[in-house]
C-alpha cells in the first residue's frame, strides 16, 4: 500500500497517510498494520466497516510476531450480522478465517468471536435483536484455549450467558 499512495512529503499522501494511521491500517513508523496478511473487513449492515481481521498467510515471520491482527482498540461489530436476522440458530467460530471455512462450504448461518476471548456486547446484542435461539460453539478444539473458552463462556456459568 505504501507504495500505491502518493508520498508523504505531498500534501494529499501526508492527509492520506495520517488518516489511515488514525484508522489503525498504518502504524506510526509507516509501516502497513496487516502487512502479509489475508484481510477480512467486519461490516455493519448499514455498510460501515467495524473491524479489521488480519491472518498472516507467510511461516517466516519474526519471533513474537502475531498471526492474529485486529484493528487498535476494543473490537467493534459482528460478521455476517445478516445470518442472524435469517436464522435462529448460529454457528459461533472462534475467528474470522473458521468462520469462512463454514461459509465455503455452505453454512451461511455463522458468524465470529475474536479469538477464545473475543465475544463482545455487539454478539450479545445482535443475538438478543435478532432472536437467536441456539448457538452451536465451533472453537478450536484444543484444550487449554478453545475448550475452555467455550465452556466458561456458555456453560460454566460465565456471566456472558445470562445477557443473551
Amino acid at each position: 500500500m505504501g507504495l500505491r499512495l502518493p508520498e508523504k512529503t505531498r500534501k494529499a499522501g501526508n492527509e492520506i497517510r495520517t488518516r489511515l494511521q488514525k484508522l489503525g491500517l498504518l502504524r506510526e513508523s509507516g509501516h502497513e498494520h496487516f502487512n502479509g496478511s489475508i484481510v477480512i473487513p467486519v461490516i455493519n449492515p448499514s455498510g460501515e466497516i467495524t473491524e479489521v481481521y488480519g491472518r498472516k498467510i507467510n511461516e517466516n515471520l519474526r519471533e513474537g510476531t502475531p498471526n492474529h491482527l485486529y484493528l487498535p482498540g476494543p473490537h467493534r461489530g459482528v460478521w455476517n450480522e445478516s445470518a442472524l436476522s435469517t436464522s435462529t440458530e448460529i454457528i459461533l467460530c472462534e475467528s474470522l478465517i473458521d468462520a469462512l471455512t463454514f461459509w465455503r462450504a455452505g453454512y451461511r448461518n455463522v458468524t465470529a468471536a475474536y479469538g477464545i476471548e473475543g465475544l463482545t456486547p455487539d454478539h450479545l446484542a445482535a443475538f438478543k435483536r435478532y432472536g437467536t435461539k441456539r448457538i452451536l460453539i465451533a472453537y478450536d478444539r484444543d484444550e487449554v484455549t478453545g475448550n475452555h473458552a467455550a465452556y466458561f463462556s456458555w456453560a460454566g456459568g460465565g456471566s456472558k450467558v445470562a445477557a443473551v
